[in-house]
């Protein structure tokens, strides 16, 4: 018995834990993959925004579009196109959750405009 107790005190003795300079190392590791990745997400973040209000703009106008092509003029508002059955719902804009407008049969919003498509 005397013999485990000697081992096991060996080998706790033994066993050594990280220096201050090898946390302090994978601290400045991680804080640089941090300050590369954090930017990149919030891009992919704003990029998908961007993208998805392009994508409703042109769903939008293509409904503008049809209307027009099957009663010869534009709607007044995008609600005659979910009344007309054109769309399910009007979506929301998600860079700022502000609605999108129709002028002169031309979806718009802050950022886009449908007559760049």
């Amino acid at each position: 018995m005397g013999g485990i107790n000697k081992l096991i005190r060996k080998l706790l003795k033994s066993e050594r834990g990280f220096t201050l300079i090898e946390l302090m190392v994978v601290i400045v590791i991680i804080g640089i993959i941090a300050a590369i990745a954090v930017p990149r997400f919030v891009n992919a973040i704003s990029d998908a925004r961007a993208e998805t209000d392009k994508a409703n703009i042109k769903m939008l106008q293509s409904a503008v579009e049809r209307v027009y092509a099957k009663t010869g003029s534009y709607p007044n508002t995008l609600n005659d196109l979910v009344n007309g059955g054109y769309i399910k719902s009007i979506p929301k804009d998600p860079q700022n959750d502000d609605a999108y407008s129709l002028s002169n049969g031309i979806v718009s919003c802050d950022h886009f405009s449908g007559q760049n498509y």
